[in-house]
Order: structure tokens, then C-alpha cells, then sequence
């Protein structure tokens, strides 16, 4: 077991052959492609992580009001 600050450390340890993880595929791809890791991919699935964003409700601002519009409506960033 280890413990990570950044997911750039966790592909340095994969890579060192100290073990495995999951991380997000967009993450991978350099690491992929210098040939320091093989990502495993079930394709056609996709992971979702459920964002939650906590406001003040006295406090509304419409930049808030529009970036959390923008991240509803988006399905992917890496679109």
C-alpha cells in the first residue's frame, strides 16, 4: 500500500513495477505511449465520478451559476 499527493506519482510507481492502479484513461496516455505502463481498457465502458459543488446560498454569483451549467450539460472533459 502507498499513499499519493498526484496521479503523476502513481504512474511513476506503476511504472517502477511496484504495483498496479486505476487511474483516469486521460491520465495514462503519456506514460502509455513512452511504453512505461500497459493500460488495461474495457472499451466501450466508462467510469463516472459524481461531483458535487458546495455553495453558499446567500451568496450566488452568475460565473458559479454558469460553470456549474457547463458541468451539468458536459458528458466528458476529455471530449
Amino acid at each position: 500500500m502507498a499513499h499519493f499527493e498526484e496521479l503523476e506519482e502513481v504512474l511513476d510507481w506503476v511504472a517502477a513495477d511496484r504495483g498496479n492502479s486505476i487511474v483516469p484513461a486521460a491520465c495514462a496516455v503519456d506514460h502509455e505511449q513512452r511504453g512505461e505502463i500497459v493500460a488495461i481498457r474495457k472499451p466501450g465502458i466508462t467510469c463516472q465520478n459524481t461531483i458535487y459543488a458546495v455553495l453558499d446560498s446567500e451568496r450566488c454569483h452568475p460565473a458559479v451559476e454558469r460553470t456549474l451549467a457547463a458541468v451539468k450539460t458536459r458528458t466528458s472533459i476529455c471530449d
